[in-house]
């Protein structure tokens, strides 16, 4: 029989689970969304504009967040630069690709994770990770064929995408070393300020990169505005309350697995909503992708 306080910590874990599916499902949407932001905005301003009405919504949130120390700063900036980097790949990526295609290639980021940490660590991966690996990769060449023929059509805007993927196994190397501390052992207060300075990090080093390497270029529009707002809103101050709140109440493997629906979800919403279309072979590779991905975070 099941005992009262099991059915309890089962239920915990499912309220949990619905929740971090939420955010998996509000992630996935972000590749659409971006992409019609991208249509008036270019893309170094839109992380500008994004991420500082993030920060602005999070510091009303969380007006605990502030001072944020000068040593948290200097101790998070390895971790800031790779999230800033994805963030910028990723986005200048979409330009150039299709929103199905990047919500697929960014999950790539559950591959390199592990491979790093081992590299790092200086360890042979398991052999799950290799024959993951594989799978993602293979998935990746079917996912970029050009229509049902047998050539690959990876663009710029692929390879773009694959590097943010990189840079976000980076930031979550360095995100896990630097949680790790102590100081982040009692409380949510830490880490709220760490998310704060992130989001800061983001929206104040996007505006000279902008004015660099791009023309920074906006057609103010209703559609953007609320594009905005939602991204800033749900996209980045909703999904880190409710992913800070609820993943202590799961175990990291079942976590990652759900997240890994941000991919299934982003392919899902961008056929639906802006009429992309995948050819048989790609969708096969798809597939091949994700169930690669699940096979990774059971090794």
């Amino acid at each position: 029989m099941i005992s009262n306080f099991q059915l309890t910590a089962l239920s915990k874990r499912l309220i949990a689970e619905s929740f971090l599916l939420l955010t998996a499902t509000i992630w996935g949407t972000t590749f659409v969304a971006t992409k019609v932001a991208l249509e008036h905005i270019t893309p170094l301003l839109y992380l500008a504009v994004r991420f500082s009405v993030a920060s602005l919504l999070f510091a009303g949130f969380f007006r605990s967040s502030f001072p944020i120390p000068k040593s948290l700063f200097l101790s998070a900036l390895p971790l800031l630069c790779w999230y800033f980097a994805g963030f910028v790949f990723q986005t200048i990526g979409l330009n150039f690709t299709t929103a199905s295609k990047s919500g697929l290639i960014t999950g790539s980021y559950v591959i390199f994770t592990p491979m790093l940490q081992s590299l790092l660590e200086k360890r042979t991966p398991p052999l799950g990770i290799w024959i993951a690996s594989l799978m993602v990769f293979v998935g990746l060449f079917l996912l970029t064929m050009n229509g049902e023929e047998l050539i690959s059509d990876f663009n710029f805007g692929d390879f773009l995408t694959l590097l943010c993927g990189l840079c976000y196994a980076f930031y979550l190397v360095e995100l896990d070393k630097l949680t790790s501390q102590a100081s982040f052992s009692h409380g949510t207060s830490q880490l709220m300020k760490l998310v704060l300075l992130q989001l800061l990090f983001c929206g104040l080093v996007s505006v000279p990169f902008s004015f660099l390497l791009e023309t920074p270029n906006i057609e103010f529009s209703w559609t953007l505005a609320l594009v905005i707002l939602y991204l800033a809103l749900f996209a980045s101050v909703i999904t880190t309350i409710l992913q800070t709140r609820y993943q202590k109440d799961t175990t990291p493997s079942r976590a990652a697995i759900i997240f890994i629906m941000e991919a299934v979800i982003s392919t899902i919403f961008a056929v639906a909503f802006l009429g992309e279309s995948l050819s048989t072979v790609a969708w096969i590779g798809a597939a091949l992708m994700i169930t690669g991905l699940i096979v990774s975070e059971k090794s």
